[in-house]
């Protein structure tokens, strides 16, 4: 066996080995798959919960800000429906794809405006909200994005204040919590609109 040579691993080396890939960070289409899609892009980033860390005990913290996107309906092939419509206004709505009646009642959905999305005289979901967790530490500081969703920037501090709970229970359910708490200001956050 190799192993008696082999020396303790580092803090750099776990970093090293967790981001040695591109993770494939999954939008969220809507509110209905947000814990899906936090839960994936978790297991991306940092690999399975149970086994994080290695002992290393971090604090860490959610960010939030929008990024500007183009506005366009587009496949989400991960969940295998619509992706690019505003999260806000689309969470009663059946984004799957799997068949032809449901995708022209999305189509009708979003040219009545009951989804905002791309559709004619509507709002556009033209940026996306974008929660990031980044650790405390000496190195491997880098802001990673959780939560990926469509806005049309209307700006309902609720909604965010639930997404950034649903971070916190997947981040406990998912075994994350054990060895790195996350540190979440006690105060409801909003974005402000333009």
């Amino acid at each position: 066996m190799v192993l008696a040579g082999r020396r303790q691993p580092s803090e750099g080396d776990w970093y090293r080995h967790h981001f040695h890939k591109i993770p494939k960070i999954v939008a969220s289409p809507n509110m209905k798959l947000l814990r899906s899609a936090v839960s994936h892009n978790l297991n991306e980033l940092f690999g399975e919960g149970r086994g994080f860390g290695h002992g290393k005990k971090f604090l860490w913290s959610l960010l939030l800000d929008e990024i500007a996107i183009d506005p366009a309906v587009v496949h989400n092939a991960h969940f295998n429906c619509a992706g690019g419509a505003c999260y806000e206004h689309s969470h009663n709505v059946n984004l799957n794809l799997g068949d032809e009646d449901g995708m022209r009642r999305l189509k009708e959905n979003i040219d009545s405006g009951l989804v905002h999305a791309n559709g004619a005289g509507q709002t556009p979901a033209k940026e996306a909200l974008v929660v990031s967790i980044a650790s405390f530490s000496n190195s491997g500081y880098h802001a990673k994005p959780v939560v990926i969703l469509a806005s049309c920037k209307s700006g309902d501090a609720k909604l965010q204040q639930l997404i950034i709970e649903t971070v916190e229970i997947v981040w406990v359910e998912d075994g994350y919590e054990g060895k790195t708490p996350i540190s979440i200001p006690s105060a409801p956050m909003a974005i402000p609109s333009d």
